[in-house]
């Protein structure tokens, strides 16, 4: 509908469609090609017991090293694992195991492929030869077979085999690769001094890089844009998503408008930096970077009768900032971050872009595109076309945010008690999450 809608409003077929698609995604097919599973999607932590199964059998470094990806529950290398010992009718009827682009793409097409870059997500993917893994297939009790055909991020392939989309006999498909490879590329984030940061539901950091950079301690991911270049950096889980929290916990709002969030930050701004005293560590929804713990929990620390509801929600928004820090930190070992660039529900509020830049003590650039994956999608299918040359594609008009000293100063100190508290509470946590069940 989409597609046709834009065909219309422009009056002809675009040349190119590129595809930008979320990570970790799982769906079961069978032999008639017909879904015989739900939509598994990246936040589904049913498999938390295998990924923390490799972890204790030391097994995860291996899978790490392999296939690029830190070992989690979000990973279908994890999530195969689980259907095979808890479904396993499901498992047995399985001819496919396809990510939701490669649905998509069957349906246009009428084969099964899948992209390096949404390939090297799933665990299962090698990505120094540059094919799917043997000995992480076979952790899954799966065959090579029952996977798509690996193909590149500017593969390109026509026409479209689905009736519902006639007007574009003559419109080139390019696979692309996933949402955020493909920020980096939105947002012109190629250089190694030059970080993209995301916020959406989740939130993410990341750098560009000729080989991957990794780190056994905290797993930055490595996965693939295109041939030469890989995407490394870490994801947070609570990103806008705890923002949402935050309303609803304290100011009783569900559904929240623009005009909410603009009282929300509000109040925030009635606070100094460092909330006087108060920390909050945003793992309320469990967290992946830089402690990969399902079980994760959060935590408000340092609470006094002087703190009002004001002082609660910017602990919230700077916990968020923390937990991006974090990422910035460890990528800051391998590249020297001097510059990152901005994107996402984030740059709409003033307020949280100095918080972050703040907190981060880096110069940040805010890209005002809507959805950098989107748009990181396009350019590489003008490149697969050869439109432009490999991403000469301005990135447009940023406003750049500097950080304040004296703030700086101040984040610096809390932060470092903030990197304390995971382990310091990690067993306590655990204990609580057991209590729950």
């Amino acid at each position: 509908a989409v597609i046709n809608e834009a065909t219309k409003k422009i009056g002809y077929p675009p040349l190119v469609t590129g595809i930008s698609c979320y990570m970790h995604s799982l769906i079961c097919v069978d032999k008639n090609h017909k879904p015989i599973s739900p939509l598994i999607l990246w936040a589904d932590n049913r498999a938390a017991g295998i990924a923390d199964q490799f972890r204790k059998s030391g097994k995860s470094n291996k899978i790490y090293k392999t296939g690029g990806a830190p070992v989690h529950a979000m990973l279908p290398l994890c999530k195969i694992i689980w259907l095979r010992e808890n479904q396993r009718g499901l498992f047995n009827k399985t001819a496919k195991f396809i990510s939701i682009k490669e649905y998509l793409w069957y349906k246009l097409f009428r084969v099964y492929q899948a992209d390096e870059s949404i390939a090297s997500a799933t665990g299962l993917y090698n990505i120094s030869r540059r094919k799917w893994d043997n000995y992480l297939i076979n952790l899954c009790s799966i065959s090579a077979a029952q996977l798509s055909e690996i193909v590149p991020t500017n593969y390109l392939r026509q026409p479209v085999q689905d009736d519902k989309l006639r007007l574009l006999t003559n419109t080139a498909f390019c696979i692309g690769a996933s949402d955020g490879c493909l920020a980096n590329l939105g947002v012109n984030a190629l250089e190694p001094s030059v970080a993209a940061l995301t916020i959406g539901t989740s939130g993410a950091v990341r750098v560009a890089s000729a080989k991957p950079l990794y780190d056994n301690a905290t797993m930055l991911f490595n996965y693939v844009l295109d041939h030469d270049t890989f995407i490394c950096g870490g994801p947070v889980n609570n990103g806008g998503n705890t923002i949402q929290w935050c309303l609803k916990t304290f100011m009783q709002i569900d559904k929240p408008a623009e005009a909410d969030y603009k009282k929300l930050f509000a109040a925030a701004e009635s606070i100094p930096a460092g909330s006087n005293g108060l920390i909050f560590l945003p793992y309320i929804h469990g967290e992946r970077f830089p402690v990969w713990d399902e079980k994760a929990s959060g935590i408000f620390i340092g609470i006094t009768s002087a703190h009002t509801s004001a002082h609660f929600i910017r602990a919230v928004i700077e916990g968020v900032c923390y937990a991006l820090k974090s990422v910035i930190q460890v990528l800051d070992r391998n590249k020297k971050i001097l510059q990152v660039n901005v994107n996402g529900g984030i740059i709409s509020s003033p307020l949280w872009l100095k918080i972050l830049t703040d907190i981060i003590n880096i110069k940040v650039c805010v890209i005002p595109h809507q959805d950098a994956s989107a748009r990181g999608g396009a350019i590489l299918g003008f490149q697969a076309t050869g439109l432009i040359l490999k991403y000469n594609f301005p990135a447009g008009k940023s406003d750049t945010v500097l950080p304040a000293k004296k703030s700086a100063i101040v984040y610096k100190k809390y932060f470092e008690l903030y990197s304390k508290l995971y382990d310091t509470n990690k067993n306590n946590m655990h204990s609580l999450s057991e209590l729950d069940r």
